[in-house]
């Protein structure tokens, strides 16, 4: 019963340059996230994001065919 419908990317963060993570900007990472999600023609019910007050950020789009987080 293998009833895949898309696929499912993850990634552990914790070996990366912390330094680089730090330095994205919420605002363009939210930006370029809503434009793959309107290239892949995805529907979008709704997000949020978070900032944290050391520069980091959390965030989750959900679709209505999956999520983005």
């Amino acid at each position: 019963m293998n009833n895949i419908r898309g696929t499912h990317i993850f990634g552990d963060l914790t070996m990366c340059d912390k330094d680089y993570l730090f330095s994205l900007e919420m605002g363009k990472v939210k930006k370029e996230a809503f434009e793959i999600i309107a290239r892949n023609n995805l529907t979008v019910l709704g997000s949020y994001f978070h900032p944290f007050e050391n520069g980091a950020f959390t965030g989750v789009i959900a679709l209505s065919e999956s999520h983005v987080t």
